[in-house]
This record gives structure tokens, sequence and C-alpha cells, in this order.
């Protein structure tokens, strides 16, 4: 993982992979009125065509790559493609003026909308099955590194992208303290004083008594620990790796991916994350739904 400065051409594919594949799965929460068999087969590689031909670059299967490279440069042109590559993704006289106006007005809107989340992301990384999906779906809140490189720069509000696919936001959990030491210690009682939050941030209306503060303090949702056993132990393993059973087990699965050494030499970290409420594959599912008539690309191959 490094910091990043991402372009849509960086995760353009994997988008529209990962958006018709949870429309397959149905755990998509948006749906963009295509069929499954619809989006199965344009994600099945067809055997009997040659690797080798592409269409500027652009290999014929599968054919989302295509269709994601259509809608790419619909995006970065500001405008709806009729052709892409040489091929007609929608024929003259097929659509209306108001059609055409409507596609116009959508890619301006959530293509935008698409490439603006992608410039708030700072981080990218990569995450194996079945961690990945449990970390959609949420079982999966905390993510383990070894703590080197741009690792270390990761804060609280830090926005990930996860797979090219997910934007999750490392927790800030400030906001739900401060509520419930509002509720504890109104501000009539008596000896108070501001608190000061974990990074030096004073919150001048949250005050606590003095002698109930002690053993009082916010926890930074990005915790560091000298081993893997370490966080897997003070973690909860159930949130770090969802149906590995033992800290023991769980150490091994972090190293295949880090040596002892590594570990002991860099310490690792805890990253605690959700996912942001908008989310640029869902951007994306809603332009194709909407534009779903663009998919006249697929009997054109």
């Amino acid at each position: 993982m490094s910091a990043v400065n991402l372009r849509l051409s960086d995760c353009m594919e994997e988008l529209v992979k990962f958006t018709l594949e949870s429309h397959i799965n149905e755990t998509l929460e948006f749906d963009p009125g295509l069929s499954k068999s619809f989006c199965s087969d344009l994600l099945k590689h067809d055997p009997n065509s040659p690797t080798t031909d592409s269409f500027e670059g652009v290999p014929p299967y599968p054919l989302y790559k295509r269709l994601a490279s259509g809608l790419l440069e619909s995006i970065n042109s500001k405008a709806f493609c009729r052709s892409q590559s040489g091929l007609k993704l929608i024929p003259e006289g097929s659509s209306s003026k108001q059609e055409e106006n409507e596609w116009q007005e959508l890619v301006l809107d959530k293509g935008s909308e698409i490439v603006n989340i992608l410039k708030s992301v700072t981080h990218e990384l990569h995450v194996q099955e079945p961690f990945f999906s449990q970390l959609k779906d949420g079982q999966k809140t905390i993510e383990g590194r070894c703590a080197v490189g741009d690792y270390n720069r990761i804060g609280s509000g830090t926005l990930i992208l996860f797979n090219k696919c997910v934007v999750f936001e490392v927790q800030v959990p400030i906001l739900f303290f401060q509520l419930i030491c509002a509720y504890l210690y109104p501000l009539s009682s008596a000896s108070l004083y501001p608190l000061v939050l974990v990074g030096g941030v004073s919150c001048p209306w949250v005050l606590l008594p003095k002698d109930e503060s002690k053993g009082l303090y916010f926890r930074k949702y990005v915790h560091r620990y000298a081993s893997f056993s370490d966080m897997l132990g003070a973690e909860s393993l159930a949130k770090v790796l969802p149906g590995v059973e033992t800290i023991e087990e769980g150490v091994q699965i972090y190293r295949e991916f880090y040596t002892e050494e590594k570990e002991k030499t860099n310490g690792v970290l805890a990253i605690h994350v959700s996912q942001v409420d908008i989310q640029p594959y869902m951007c994306l599912a809603t332009l194709l739904s909407v534009s779903a008539y663009l998919l006249l690309i697929y009997p054109t191959l």
C-alpha cells in the first residue's frame, strides 16, 4: 500500500466488475435494472476469441472491460459518447433528444461524483478473500498491517480505497464520546475543566469532574502493537479475522505476508475502518441503471 493520487482510469475496470458481480450475488444495495444473465455474459471470458485482438488496447473479452472503457471515455469527456474504440454504442437515430440530454446530465452528475470520491482517497490497499467480502459486509472492521512505510501516515478520518472499488474511512469516534460525556457530566456540575482529546484537540463544551476524569480518554482508531499476537489479543479477533478461531491461527495468516523479523522490527497496526456512505460503485450502478440503453454495446460485439 502507498499514498496515492488516484485517477478513475486506475480503477474503472475493477469498479465495473465489482458492480456487476455484486448485482449477480444480490449484495448490491441498488438494482441497476440489468438481468443477471446479461451481467454474467459481460464478465465471461470467450475461449474462442483470440486474446491478442484488441480495440485501441481494449481486449474484446471479457466484455465488461470494453464497457468500462466506454464509460471512462464518457466521464472524462463529460459527455455521453456514442462510439468508443471504433464501435457504435448507440446507433444514430435510435434515441430521442430528451434521452440524450438525460444521459448527458447523468454522466456529468454521477461521473463527477465518482471522480470526487476518488480524489478524496489518500491510501489504497488490497485485501484477499474472504476478508475483502467480510470488510464490505461489515463483519471485519479492523485491518491489521505491519507498520511500514505509508501505513504510518494513516490516522482517524483517512480514506482508504480497498481493492480499487470500495472506500473506507478510518473511524473517528470523537463525537460519540463527546455526546456520552456531555450526558454523564452536564455543564452544571461543580469543579469542571475542559477535556483534551487524543491528539491535543480540545473540546470546550465537554467538561469532566476533575476527580472523575482519571482513566477517561478517547481511543485512537489506529492502534500500534509490538506484534500480531499482541494485536489479536487486545483487539476483537472476530473483527480482525472473522472465522479464525485462535490467535495462533491468526498469526500464521499474517506470516504469509510478513516475516517475523519484519514484524519485530516495525511493529504492527490495527486500523479500525467503516464504509463511507457514498460509494463509487453505487454511483456507477446508478449510471448503469438510468443509462441502461447504453448497453446496446452488447449485441454489437
